[in-house]
């Protein structure tokens, strides 16, 4: 895209942004810098851009992201959804032969077919983090629980808003299955009111957290 020149109006911590010598065509006078010792905010880039009418699909078409399934992360991730999710349109277009299914690095993801090539941007996440491939196991992610019903999994564990499990579930502290009912063993999608909180692994004696840790609660 063109940036548009003097779109965005300089004050005070701001600057022009600089001139990339390999992209001679652009104008970057018209971004802004914004510095961390001059305002508010932590530094920032800024720029509106326009998309040119020339631009069509084939321009990009060639740099479609690249990276495959491992074949092992298949297999592993193959066991986990016959195990654990229940084929349904909301799994539907991760169940395992899916051609969205990416790996990067240890890391599973779904990526929509027309994502173009991230190569060599810091990315965070690729696309719909499933999981992480650990020891020959697959790990699943809060963001495949937050997206599933609980009619996709096969096993569901739903607590009620005053059940004082769920203070210790959402803690990250493991639980009795003594406490919780007859739970067969394996991965379990936790909920409360419906709304899927996150994982639980069931083994022998005790259920394990996998609630975020970013979510716990004291």
């Amino acid at each position: 895209g063109d940036v548009y020149k003097r779109q965005i109006k300089p004050i005070s911590g701001y600057s022009e942004g600089n001139q990339l010598e390999s992209m001679p065509s652009i104008d970057f006078s018209g971004a802004v810098r914004i510095w961390p010792h001059k305002t508010l905010g932590e530094g920032h880039f800024v720029t509106r851009l326009r998309k040119s009418n020339s631009s069509t699909w084939s321009d990009v078409k060639d740099l479609l992201d690249d990276s495959s399934l491992d074949q092992d992360h298949l297999r592993i991730f193959s066991q986990f959804f016959e195990t654990t999710l229940q084929l349904t349109p909301g799994t539907q277009q991760i169940q395992p032969g899916n051609i969205g299914l990416k790996s990067f690095g240890n890391r599973l993801y779904w990526t929509p077919p027309e994502t173009p090539s991230l190569t060599g941007l810091d990315v965070r996440h690729w696309g719909w983090w499933l999981g992480t491939i650990k020891s020959d196991r697959f790990i699943p992610s809060p963001a495949l629980a937050y997206a599933l019903f609980p009619e996709d999994a096969q096993k569901v564990l739903e607590f009620a808003v005053d059940d004082p499990n769920l203070i210790t579930y959402r803690r990250g502290s493991p639980i009795a299955t003594k406490n919780i009912g007859e739970t067969p063993a394996g991965w379990i999608l936790v909920t409360c009111a419906g709304n899927a909180l996150g994982w639980g692994l069931v083994n022998r004696d005790r259920m394990k957290s996998y609630h975020p840790r970013w979510l716990r609660s004291l």
